[in-house]
């Protein structure tokens, strides 16, 4: 039979051991939960930041489109003017009153809209009332507590944050006045409506101040300051993870809050279970040593009675100690969210990042797109800019046609989502609208057709846009497209000799062979592709750099080659440099000729060279003879050889005239016989019978 101090030993050695092997799953579990917990809560927060920044994005672009289609409508401001009269400004502000309450309908967190102009310094509101603008900021804007808006005399575009929860977005109409709409914020772009309830979305503005702030938990200028430089906040007795980001639309900056609590609430019970499960540990030892003492010891004595040889044990229960489950809730997202983004900003995400949807969503576009077809559009204008109007009447023409996603990648680029059987009539639409408007829009577009997995939009759309840089570039053509069977080639570059010579045209002050050079280049029989074209555009930039280096010129202000596609627009722009850069005054161009006539006619004894009267006139050679050709009708050789021969003539028809030699010498022609060669090229005559002939036609005289 086992002794008291044996049994004790054992019971602690079990627990002992349970105990052991408990901690070491729990610290290996916890940390590895842990370490998930931290890519997951990252994840979350970066893809809601995400989401937070398309949905200003989106806002601001729409914001900024209305009201850029509102300033175009003269009515609304150069009518509203009291000079001509109270009745004439009563009835075009009410006409401006109505447009306004339109626009102000179109925008659900507007609360009122207004138009303010300067030449009457008053204000007209959506709903008619017009006000002076002291009157309108005290009565209809400060009506509001903690508002700090004092004048709306000169206010910036934008968006102007003049209390907790308003600020006006205002767009300027120069020196007339602006329009302005007062918003109210925490419904601005349903930014807390894209946003699960478990996260909490800000728009920080430049000075760190809260310009979209979230109702369920107001942040102070200090705990925004903290949440921009540390990952986690305290408030309200509430530790939050932070992550921010700054937003695409300049300057702004994005927040998102995190419940760390919440997220960490599992491994909070995992400690729980680890304490629960100690203290029954605990319990067990101390019960199984108490039945020691209790009752195995005095059974033992009481048997022992009956005999002496101790045969007769009592066996001891044996206490079974049942391993604990408990499960971790791993956080998880609600696929029942009602919140859930719609299909064009799902499409914007997978075509410009990496990261993808929730489950529900991807599955839901893959289920409508198994196959599809991308194109991606550059529109630009003449001027370099993007045609607003445009653009709009082309979405709502191939929206309403062909039930295709249009979406705004950046400034000049949109990405359509489309059927491949589509694929041709698209095109003829395209080209049929850009035909339609004025000759300002230029439209490249790159297709990748029969796309499957739409995981991969991201993928397909470079292959899309690495096809539009392949479009041709055909001089008087608006609309170009190329497919993925195009691919763009490697870039080219400039023959070294075309790049010397525009350098010494540009150097010489050359601007019309220039131009000769440029239509060479950038429409030559063979349309080369837009990609080339732009390449070709920014090293001509820099040819003309260099030239104003040399010339000790102030470098001029170039467009960046990234930023345009309008190949007109390009041409042109580089034309105007070459003018303004590079040309002379027609009075100069003269007094050139003329000093040049004056220095071969006093330096013909000379041996003259190409060379050496460009380095008299501080030009290079490649100019001289562009030079002659264009102003003196032939080359540089020919025309000296022409002056020689007929100082020549001068001198052989002297009363006394030098002898042959003498003669050649005064031209700069050392043999006498390369003399009378050149002589006898140039009059058919050697000089002898050139001399007897004239001299015998003057005796006839």
């Amino acid at each position: 039979m086992r002794t008291r101090k044996s049994i004790l030993s054992g019971v602690i050695y079990l627990n002992l051991s349970i105990a052991v092997i408990i901690a070491i799953l729990f610290f290996v579990s916890s940390a590895v939960y842990s370490h998930q917990l931290s890519k997951e809560r990252y994840h979350l927060a970066s893809t809601k930041l995400a989401r937070l920044n398309s949905d200003f994005q989106l806002e601001m672009n729409r914001l900024d489109a209305l009201f850029s289609l509102c300033i175009r409508d003269s009515s609304l401001v150069y009518t509203l003017t009291d000079k001509l009269g109270k009745d004439f400004f009563e009835k075009n502000a009410e006409n401006a009153a109505s447009k306004l309450s339109l626009l102000r309908q179109s925008l659900p967190y507007a609360k009122t809209v207004f138009l303010y102009t300067k030449s009457s310094k008053r204000v007209v509101q959506d709903n008619g009332h017009l006000y002076t603008e002291n009157d309108f900021v005290h009565i209809v804007l400060n009506k509001n507590d903690n508002n700090k808006l004092s004048t709306i005399k000169d206010l910036p575009d934008g968006l102007y944050h003049y209390s907790n929860f308003y600020a006006l977005y205002v767009k300027n109409l120069y020196k007339h006045g602006y329009i302005a709409a007062s918003i109210y914020l925490p419904e601005f772009a349903n930014i807390h409506k894209s946003i699960d309830s478990d996260f909490l979305g800000y728009v920080v503005d430049e000075d760190g101040k809260s310009l979209i702030s979230n109702p369920r938990l107001f942040l102070s200028d200090k705990d925004i300051k903290l949440a921009l430089e540390n990952d986690f906040i305290n408030c309200n007795n509430t530790k939050y993870y932070s992550i921010a980001s700054k937003m695409s639309i300049f300057p702004y900056i994005g927040l998102v809050l995190v419940n760390n609590d919440e997220l960490m609430s599992p491994l909070y019970y995992m400690y729980t279970v680890m304490g629960i499960t100690f203290v029954i540990l605990l319990a067990s030892s101390l019960l199984l040593v108490f039945l020691n003492y209790k009752l195995y010891l005095p059974l033992k004595k009481f048997t022992s009675q009956f005999g002496s040889s101790g045969d007769n044990e009592v066996a001891i229960l044996e206490n079974q100690i049942h391993e604990l489950l408990y499960e971790i809730n791993c956080l998880s997202s609600d696929t029942n969210n009602s919140g859930m983004i719609n299909e064009r900003i799902a499409l914007y995400y997978l075509l410009s990042t990496t990261s993808e949807p929730d489950e529900k969503t991807l599955a839901t576009l893959e289920e409508k797109y198994p196959y599809y077809m991308v194109i991606v559009l550059v529109i630009q204008n003449n001027s370099g800019n993007e045609d607003i109007s445009f653009v709009s009447a082309l979405e709502k023409k191939l929206v309403d046609r062909f039930e295709l996603k249009f979406i705004n990648v950046n400034k000049y680029t949109y990405s359509l989502i489309a059927k491949p059987e589509d694929k041709e009539e698209i095109l003829k639409e395209i080209e049929a609208q850009t035909a339609d408007s004025n000759n300002d829009i230029q439209v490249f577009a790159g297709i990748r057709e029969y796309c499957t997995a739409i995981s991969g939009l991201n993928a397909e759309y470079k292959l899309a846009e690495n096809s539009l840089l392949a479009s041709p570039v055909i001089n008087g053509k608006q609309f170009t497209y190329s497919t993925d069977n195009n691919l763009p080639k490697k870039k080219s570059r400039l023959p070294v000799d075309i790049h010397n010579l525009l350098f010494e045209y540009a150097r010489n002050n050359a601007p019309e062979m220039i131009l000769k050079e440029l239509e060479l280049i950038f429409y030559p029989e063979a349309p080369i592709s837009i990609s080339d074209f732009r390449h070709y555009y920014v090293e001509i930039q820099s040819i003309f750099e260099k030239a104003c280096l040399a010339k000790k010129l102030e470098l001029p202000t170039f467009t960046d080659g990234h930023d345009a596609y309008n190949t007109n627009f390009m041409y042109q722009n580089l034309s105007d440099l070459s003018y303004k850069l590079f040309s002379k005054a027609d009075k100069e161009q003269y007094d050139i000729k003329s000093r040049m006539e004056e220095y071969i006619n006093g330096h013909l004894s000379e041996p003259l060279t190409l060379s050496s009267v460009a380095e008299a006139f501080s030009i290079t050679p490649v100019y001289l003879s562009s030079w002659f050709k264009k102003n003196m009708g032939t080359n540089f050789s020919s025309y000296v050889s022409t002056v020689k021969m007929d100082y020549a003539i001068t001198l052989l028809c002297r009363q006394n005239p030098p002898k042959i030699q003498d003669i050649a010498s005064s031209v700069g022609i050392d043999s006498t016989a390369t003399f009378i060669r050149q002589f006898k090229k140039h009059t058919r005559t050697t000089p002898s019978q050139y001399q007897k002939s004239w001299a015998s036609s003057d005796n006839k005289r």
